[in-house]
């Protein structure tokens, strides 16, 4: 019996390594899952004003297209799109468009990919950016936005709030899904106590003391201002309690970073340490007790599923449409409707206090089940399958 051969897979992603975002490292990690199942998998980017090339990255084949600028116009934006288009013509053999996340005018892509036979799955990564509702309702482009998203075969919504977007935006509920990002769980899963140790012997912390971790840019829009005030509320009930925070513009001219430092300063508040951007995010957080998270604004939340996989306890501040559905009803994690810093610092002793291995082991597995990439690349291949 001859086994059919699996459809061809192009990931379309704007930027590309080594420009780095979350859309692109998703996009990395589901296409090396997909490869493990036999996927043709390779990526089509923007290279600017640098050439057009093809080479190899990981696993992959990148070809790179020039738009021919740096420009972030919307013209080089419409240059990217026909290049895209052009590729099409050549290279007939990738049945399957993946974008992961638009910023608009790759939508007029999708008439000419469906005149050619190609299937095009979007990816909808951030709310009031790339969602239907909000390309739709853009003073120029919005009504033949509204058009092309239309030719769309399929919507990836990575929360609900998105999904509701997309259906507001009259996208019909079945060309919707909802997927979450994916975990690799080769590196995010609950460590036993000996690699605790080894963990926190590494970092020089005490293996008695209660470790909180935050990840992402030092960034108003991540709301490490409220994290502080309630750590400092958090260290008055539990003296041991150390905080980690890795990210990002953790220098003298973030003028956030600077108000911060300010803060811990003024209150005295020991045991902060910024650890500035890491590769090493998955043992910082096997090394701790909790994962804090205060951000204002996420399209997902990532490093929230990173930390319920690693068995962590997990407080985050809500962020609608999204934290809620992730967070669930899990023992080791609280949805905190609140941003009163009182009210945070409280669900954080409250879960410190309560997680233990058994706990923490249940939690891990029960994150891995349903976020873990090998299920989300179930869920795409059953998407591909169906388009």
């Amino acid at each position: 019996m001859t086994v059919p051969e699996k459809t061809s897979i192009l990931m379309v992603c704007f930027t590309f390594p080594p420009r780095f975002g979350g859309a692109v490292v998703q996009a990395l990690r589901l296409g090396a899952q997909l490869q493990t199942r036999d996927y043709p998998i390779a990526f089509l980017t923007d290279s600017g004003s640098g050439p057009d090339s093809q080479a190899s990255y990981e696993s992959f084949e990148v070809y790179r297209r020039s738009s021919w600028s740096d420009s972030s116009r919307n013209w080089r934006k419409m240059l990217w799109a026909l290049r895209i288009v052009g590729f099409a013509l050549r290279y007939p053999a990738f049945r399957v468009f993946h974008f992961h996340s638009v910023q608009g005018p790759e939508l007029f892509c999708m008439p000419a990919l469906k005149a050619l036979g190609r299937k095009s799955v979007v990816k909808l990564t951030l709310a009031e950016s790339d969602d239907p509702l909000t390309l739709k309702n853009r003073k120029l482009m919005g009504p033949l936005y509204g058009v092309c998203l239309h030719f769309v075969d399929k919507f990836v919504a990575i929360s609900p709030r998105l999904q509701q977007m997309a259906l507001q935006a009259s996208i019909p509920q079945a060309k919707v899904s909802l997927v979450a990002n994916g975990v690799d769980t080769g590196k995010y899963y609950f460590a036993n106590s000996d690699e605790v140790a080894r963990l926190r012997r590494k970092l020089d912390i005490p293996l008695a003391a209660k470790v909180i971790v935050s990840v992402g840019a030092i960034e108003h829009r991540k709301g490490y201002d409220t994290l502080l005030s309630a750590f400092l509320l958090v260290k008055r009930q539990l003296s041991e309690a150390v905080l980690l925070i890795a990210g990002p513009e953790d220098d003298q001219n973030n003028p956030y970073f600077v108000s911060l430092v300010k803060f811990i300063q003024d209150n005295q508040i020991s045991d902060v340490r910024f650890l500035g951007k890491r590769d090493d995010v998955h043992d910082l957080m096997k090394a701790a007790d909790l994962f804090a998270f205060c951000s204002r604004q996420e399209g997902f939340g990532t490093v929230i599923v990173e930390a319920m996989c690693c068995g962590l306890g997990v407080a985050v501040t809500d962020i609608e449409g999204i934290t809620r559905w992730i967070i669930g009803e899990r023992d080791l994690a609280r949805n905190c409707e609140s941003r009163d810093p009182a009210v945070f610092a409280h669900e954080c002793v409250e879960l410190l206090g309560r997680r233990n291995e058994n706990l923490a082991k249940l939690a891990a597995s029960s994150a891995a089940n349903v976020f873990g990439i090998e299920s989300v690349a179930d869920t795409y291949e059953e998407i591909y399958a169906a388009i």
